[in-house]
């Protein structure tokens, strides 16, 4: 590039300022060709040669050149166009990215607020973003200022949520969120979500894990992997109680050894993980909590008809044909009891699923809770080390 060159500083690029696509830009903003052109001529004209301008400042010049020459809606015409093509940036150190108000609506969303007002206050804090001159902001500032606004609408504990998810990033301790619960009541579901919100990058069940199993072990070694949790009891040679509890409980055992390994490979990693599945049985899931920050409960769904309904519903999104559920329906649902009792027994807390956003607000506070109880005794032990 010659040293007179007027040059043009983008987030990723430095090219030399162009006339031809300053018209571009112009024209995409409503003005016809040939003013486009005699704009951006004009504007070339008020560039000093020789000194670099950032993308933002080139734009505040040409806004206020067409306010002074062409009027103020044209200029907010181009101010509006370009609204819409620059996005603004958060920087954190010497770097920037895009701000994404569906990111910063998540992590409102995980705090508590509900979805409607959780993706109202992103959108303000973007126009906020917008207003300012550079139309970028600091993580920490939007950090402070994200804070701020949910104490001013929502009160102090909501802040306090945000704010607690954003030191659990920072952390050298993953999340480990461990959900059992019966076939078909939703487990899958509420992970995704929970995933979604906490940002998390690691969501797998148990069944995937049983099915690494089958490969590793034959039906005559452990024939009873190698079936559906509410058939198991049926190749047992010998049972002493309910077939289907004892059958479900030996595989559940089974299947917990690999959860186990999963998670301990999530803490050398520090890598957040969800794991769920019928086999995450309240007394039967070892998972220390020294190497993570781990929140273990129990989904259920009480309504009959409706958990009957759900394996249909499923169908039509699945390639799993509801006949088979609803088939062994008795036996889900003699497992589901189990697994209540021994939540019950063993202090695990126990989300109901009939209504989804209900059970995401449920499982959020608990998560949330639970951690915050966690990082606290931690900066306790922390302070009598010290």
């Amino acid at each position: 590039m010659e040293k007179d060159e007027t040059l043009i500083v983008g987030e990723r690029s430095v090219l030399p300022f162009s006339r031809g696509i300053l018209a571009q830009s112009l024209i995409a903003s409503g003005l016809e060709p040939r003013e486009a052109y005699k704009v951006a001529e004009e504007v070339g004209g008020l560039l000093e040669r020789g000194r670099r301008y950032k993308e933002r400042e080139l734009a505040q010049i040409v806004a206020r050149h067409l306010r002074r020459t062409r009027g103020a809606d044209v200029a907010r015409r181009y101010q509006r166009s370009l609204d819409r093509r620059l996005a603004p940036m958060v920087h954190t150190g010497s770097a920037a990215a895009p701000f994404s108000k569906m990111v910063l609506a998540r992590s409102i969303r995980a705090a508590g607020v509900d979805a409607v007002n959780a993706f109202s206050l992103a959108a303000e804090i973007e126009d906020h973003i917008r207003r300012t001159p550079s139309r970028t902001i600091s993580a920490g500032r939007l950090r402070t200022l994200t804070s701020s606004l949910l104490k001013k609408r929502f009160g102090q504990p909501y802040a306090e949520c945000y704010l607690l998810w954003r030191r659990v990033r920072k952390r050298k301790k993953p999340v480990v969120i461990l959900i059992g619960g019966a076939t078909g009541v939703g487990k899958s579901t509420l992970s995704a979500e929970l995933a979604s919100l906490l940002e998390i990058p690691y969501v797998t069940s148990t069944d995937i894990i049983r099915e690494m199993l089958r490969t590793m072990f034959s039906p005559s070694l452990l024939p009873h992997i190698h079936t559906s949790s509410y058939e198991a009891g049926k190749v047992l040679r010998h049972t002493a109680g309910d077939p289907f509890i004892e059958g479900f409980l030996q595989q559940a055992a089974v299947v917990c050894v690999g959860v186990g390994a999963i998670v301990r490979r999530a803490v050398e990693e520090n890598t957040s993980i969800i794991i769920n599945g019928v086999h995450i049985v309240p007394g039967l899931v070892d998972v220390g909590d020294e190497g993570a920050l781990v929140a273990r409960f129990v989904l259920v769904l009480d309504d009959e008809r409706e958990h009957k309904g759900r394996f249909l519903a499923r169908q039509r999104r699945t390639s799993r044909a509801a006949e088979r559920y609803l088939k062994n329906f008795s036996a889900i649902r003699q497992i589901q009891d189990f697994i209540v009792k021994r939540a019950a027994e063993h202090n695990f807390p126990i989300i109901d699923s009939r209504y989804f956003d209900e059970t995401v607000d449920a499982a959020l506070n608990y998560v949330t809770e639970t951690i915050t109880k966690v990082l606290l005794e931690d900066s306790r032990c922390e302070e009598r080390s010290s």
